[in-house]
């Protein structure tokens, strides 16, 4: 048996983890076409819910030649590539910054962007800070490239800002200071 593998005793709890983790693996697939949906994330899950549920699955995952490395890695504790952490943090304010400029077109008085900023706050200072980041010697000479996002984070931040009232505001000074928190720490 592969380690990290607890395969449950009873039969309707192997069912419901299975089905936990080919949902997962849906999700995760869309998010690959989806801007600001994660996909790695949805297959780190599943392979969570495959280590209680199926052998077959598990194995099927860590070893899938597109992303298997990913989620092997993260499961081992290496953490993200950088060149993945860029893509990610950058999709994932594309992603804010539309659906707060969607909200804003549609009349939220602010609740539905603050929501969205701070989901996108929680997600760079997850995938920022807590991930680990995987460097090569090439991704290494590339650190400009992360304070360059950092820097745009801060600059849509403030443009959200300026555009709205309230306790949005808030929230994109916040996104101002975690973005640049992130380029200071490339």
């Amino acid at each position: 048996m592969d380690s990290g593998l607890r395969l449950a005793h009873n039969r309707l709890a192997r069912s419901v983890w299975m089905l936990l983790g080919h949902a997962c693996i849906a999700i995760g697939t869309i998010g690959a076409y989806v801007p600001g949906l994660p996909t790695v994330s949805f297959y780190v899950l599943a392979a969570a819910f495959y280590a209680r549920g199926s052998e077959k699955f598990y194995n099927w995952l860590l070893h899938h030649p597109v992303f298997g490395r990913y989620v092997r890695d993260y499961r081992a504790g290496l953490g993200m590539p950088f060149r993945s952490k860029v893509y990610t943090i950058a999709m994932m304010w594309t992603a804010v910054t539309y659906a707060v400029y969607a909200l804003t077109r549609l009349g939220d008085p602010g609740y539905g962007q603050a929501t969205v900023l701070l989901a996108g706050v929680i997600g760079a200072w997850f995938v920022g800070l807590h991930i680990p980041t995987q460097h090569t010697n090439r991704e290494a000479n590339m650190r400009w490239l992360l304070r360059i996002l950092g820097a745009a984070c801060a600059a849509l931040c403030v443009v959200v800002a300026w555009l709205a009232a309230g306790p949005l505001q808030l929230l994109a000074l916040v996104g101002t200071a975690i973005a640049a928190g992130l380029a200071a720490r490339a």
